[in-house]
């Protein structure tokens, strides 16, 4: 079991956007991250692993219009501070990175050869690339492309390497979108069988230390279990589902539904089952009636306007 996870905690894919969004009432969703940082423009990589023969490729698009997209990658360990690391040959714990329109870039972390290290990533819009006016999100003859110029993306690939340093296996994925004051509970179908595995990771980017309740539903919805956990903030967690809720007699055997509900703004989580060694990224959904600032401030109060 130990080895599966340290495979799956390997491969865990997943990356979260966090984007300014501007209700009907113009509010914007946003939080600080702990470090004090301003979070209205940001990607998230709950998950990042290098060494122990494993590589990460972050690579950051930016299918903009006309603007080039310049930001920070930010390294953190699983307690939230610093971490350095050797990127594209550069050692340090946060770079500058400037995407051209349409353009992408590359970079490598860390050498497999190396002691294995976990952590997380952000990628922080620098404020005067970010949009807060979303206008018809088309732009206009002012120049103004609303949220289509903060649309900056990031993909991850994690390579394994053999005992003589040959590429045994690599795979990637695209993230979900997170946006920042709107979604604050996620839902995703799981399976754990002898043939599956599902593995949950978590990171409280938030500023304050944050409450969240894991909650498993069977197939027709109804719930069979929760528990209340706590991430400090910039804390970080991985692990495989029956590690998270070994309390449940049925977790290894069991097809269903997680939800992951928290309190406030910053969780972001991601899920992956591991089906005899072939990884899996399933997608996260936002649950409607988590998201934030119901009264209006956010999604659903700025739609129920419309009515």
């Amino acid at each position: 079991m130990r080895k599966l996870f340290i495979l799956l905690a390997a491969m865990i894919l997943s990356v979260g956007l966090a984007s300014a969004h501007n209700d009907m009432d113009g509010n914007t969703g946003t939080h600080q991250n702990h470090e004090g940082m301003e979070m209205e423009n940001n990607l998230v990589i709950p998950h990042i692993h290098i060494g122990g023969r494993y590589q990460t490729v972050i690579t950051v698009f930016n299918p903009g219009i006309s603007e080039d997209a310049t930001g920070t990658l930010y390294f953190y360990n699983q307690d939230g501070s610093r971490l350095a690391l050797d990127v594209n040959g550069q050692f340090g714990d946060n770079f500058e990175i400037t995407v051209p329109a349409g353009g992408m870039v590359e970079v490598t972390l860390g050498n497999p050869e190396n002691e294995k290290v976990i952590g997380w990533a952000t990628y922080i819009v620098d404020e005067n690339d970010q949009t807060t006016d979303m206008g018809d999100g088309m732009g206009d003859n002012s120049g103004n492309h609303g949220m289509m110029s903060d649309h900056v993306f990031l993909g991850v690939k994690y390579k394994r390497f053999d005992s003589n340093g040959v590429l045994a296996t690599q795979v990637g994925t695209n993230g979900m979108r997170f946006m920042a004051g709107m979604m604050r509970g996620f839902a995703a179908p799981i399976v754990n069988d002898e043939n599956n595995i599902t593995g949950l990771a978590m990171v409280n980017t938030s500023d304050t230390d944050m409450n969240a309740t894991l909650i498993l539903k069977d197939v027709n919805g109804v719930e069979v279990f929760r528990k209340d956990i706590t991430l400090l903030a910039g804390q970080q967690t991985v692990d495989i589902l029956a590690n998270f809720l070994s309390e449940y007699q049925g977790i290894n055997n069991f097809k269903g539904v997680i939800e992951i509900r928290a309190e406030d703004d910053g969780i972001v989580p991601l899920v992956l089952i591991n089906s005899n060694g072939i990884q899996t990224a399933i997608p996260l959904v936002p649950i409607p009636d988590a998201m934030g600032n119901m009264d209006g401030s956010g999604m659903g109060g700025g739609m129920g306007g419309m009515n």
